[in-house]
């Protein structure tokens, strides 16, 4: 398997909306089967502080509620190219036609339509300049129809949640440090991974990472899926991150090498949508809580 990903982000702090374009491209089986698809999203963030009546600890600190939505068009196709038939092959001088006179399926499935959907909240909390981040998302909500050599398959709903808590280590603002840990709930169908995630910040601008994934959470003895390690470099405007799958379960990493992951973000900083406009109140300038909250680094592939 092969996956490409690549997804441009915008956020206008005056509308509090966020705005995103992503495009997937999936290589599977030697490229014989390509997955593509295009999405469009859309977010509305809700920022503000907390009042007195969360007690003088929650006082002040910053907050915002996201809630998004994804549209997405995509497709299925086939190189029949890359496929060899018996009627091609002699027992004895192996390949001898480069064509076949079998008739070959359809190349292409129908075009899929699908809508997903999310909330996440974030949090300040303590006096060191920790934060907790916990969300929730549900994809194919219209439970699209894809159709290959007349069969058709229903996409049954998919289910996904996060819980991260970041600790602050230390708290100088122009220099912060975080140790992370976090959950990742993933389900579909009878399909379920449970991600248990921890990071620390080594130096200002390196992370380490380690991850373990396994369908259930309390059966020790069975279902274990992977163990990931990743890596973090960032700078003020560039994040380069790199994962390595290390296979731990029945398919061991001789059957499938394990899986390589390279991410690359890329921040325009001070750069609008518009012209800046001033703010109504404190509430507006904190629609991404600071300018130092790193994002959850999500250890697995959708």
């Amino acid at each position: 398997f092969l996956t490409n990903t690549a997804a441009v982000n915008f956020g206008s702090p005056s509308t509090r909306l966020g705005y995103g374009f992503q495009f997937y491209d999936n290589t599977e089986g030697e490229g014989r089967l390509n997955t593509r698809s295009g999405c469009v999203q859309l977010s509305y963030n809700l920022p503000g502080r907390f009042g007195r009546k969360f007690g003088n600890k929650m006082y002040g600190k910053k907050y915002i509620v996201s809630f998004g939505m994804q549209g997405s068009i995509g497709q299925k196709s086939i190189d029949w190219s890359k496929f060899t038939f018996t009627d091609q092959l002699d027992p004895y001088e192996g390949l001898v036609l480069q064509n076949t006179a079998l008739v070959q399926g359809q190349e292409s499935s129908n075009i899929i339509y699908d809508l997903s959907a999310g909330i996440r909240a974030r949090s300040e909390f303590g006096r060191r300049g920790s934060f907790v981040s916990l969300g929730a998302a549900m994809f194919h909500l219209n439970s699209p129809k894809e159709s290959f050599f007349g069969f058709h398959t229903t996409l049954d709903p998919r289910y996904t949640g996060h819980f991260f808590i970041h600790f602050q280590t230390r708290k100088y603002m122009n220099n912060p440090s975080f140790l992370s840990i976090g959950y990742v709930f993933d389900r579909q169908q009878v399909l379920q991974t449970n991600t248990v995630y921890v990071a620390k910040d080594l130096t200002k601008n390196f992370t380490v990472g380690a991850a373990f994934r396994r369908k259930l959470v309390f059966n020790v003895d069975q279902n274990n899926d992977s163990f990931i390690l990743q890596f973090t470099f960032q700078t003020n405007s560039l994040i380069l991150g790199y994962s390595y799958y290390l296979t731990v379960s029945s398919l061991s990493v001789t059957s499938t090498f394990g899986s390589h992951e390279i991410g690359l973000i890329y921040t325009f900083r001070d750069s609008r949508l518009k012209k800046r406009q001033k703010p109504r109140n404190d509430k507006e300038e904190c629609f991404f809580l600071n300018a130092k909250m790193k994002t959850e680094m999500k250890p697995y592939i959708f």
